[in-house]
């Protein structure tokens, strides 16, 4: 056990995770301080397009943790999110599909989240969210990017 727990552990600090740009880059290799881990949120309808929408006409007030954020060269901001529930029942050319039926609204609440906290705090920079992963730990293979599914935000826009 203790062998297959240091192989994801390796596998997730060296997997390529794909950047907005093209290129990719490695938890290992971004510096300790460009890395905020379990960043909490706090999030109201003005926030989130998701309880802005409710019909249900109670204001709502949502909470919850990013497992990890970062940024890789000072202007794009990641949100990486740990999964370890087993995809051995999905036909692994429909990964991309059930990806997005199941993840892609925790995508766009922590893509806005991260937003509005750039947005507050850092209000005259040119920050940005630029993607998000999801990293199915029970699929990583070291120094490769098999078990991650990246998510360009900008795709989630309206």
């Amino acid at each position: 056990i203790a062998e297959r727990i240091f192989g994801i552990v390796r596998a997730t600090a060296t997997a390529r995770l794909p950047l907005a740009d093209g290129g990719y880059i490695r938890l290992c290799d971004i510096a300790a301080d460009n890395l905020w881990r379990e960043m909490p949120f706090w999030s109201s309808p003005a926030t989130h397009q998701v309880l802005r929408n409710k019909s249900d006409g109670v204001r709502r007030i949502m909470h919850g943790y990013m497992d990890l954020v970062f940024t890789a060269g000072g202007r794009d901001f990641y949100i990486l999110d740990y999964k370890s529930n087993s995809l051995s029942s999905v036909d692994p050319a429909l990964i991309d599909k059930y990806v997005e039926e199941h993840y892609a609204l925790q995508a766009q609440i922590y893509t806005e989240a991260l937003d509005a906290y750039l947005q507050k705090f850092y209000p005259d920079t040119p920050y940005r969210v630029a993607g998000c992963y999801f990293v199915f730990l029970r699929y990583l293979a070291p120094d490769s990017s098999t078990g991650i599914h990246f998510i360009d935000v900008n795709t989630l826009k309206d």
